[in-house]
């Protein structure tokens, strides 16, 4: 139990910064919003190596704030 909240409170920290700057790692629900596409479809680009999925506990995954943008300039770009 000590150990889960040991790792409750780093995804705190890391997730949740500031109010000011956007967050380090998003929850694959957030990272959904973040780039308008359904929870399969960011499988599917972690799949085919557009997105990294990072283990943030055992039961925690997110993808990092740099893999997100770099996708949605790379759309940006070819649009």
């Amino acid at each position: 139990m000590k150990q889960l909240k040991s790792e409750l409170t780093i995804t705190s920290k890391v997730i949740n910064q500031s109010p000011e700057q956007p967050p380090l790692i998003y929850r694959v629900s957030a990272a959904v919003k973040q780039l308008g596409v359904s929870r399969a479809t960011v499988y599917r680009m972690i799949k085919a190596g557009n997105l990294d999925l990072i283990k943030i506990s055992t039961r925690a995954s997110g993808i990092t704030r740099e893999r997100i943008e770099r996708h949605l300039n790379s759309q940006l770009l070819n649009s």
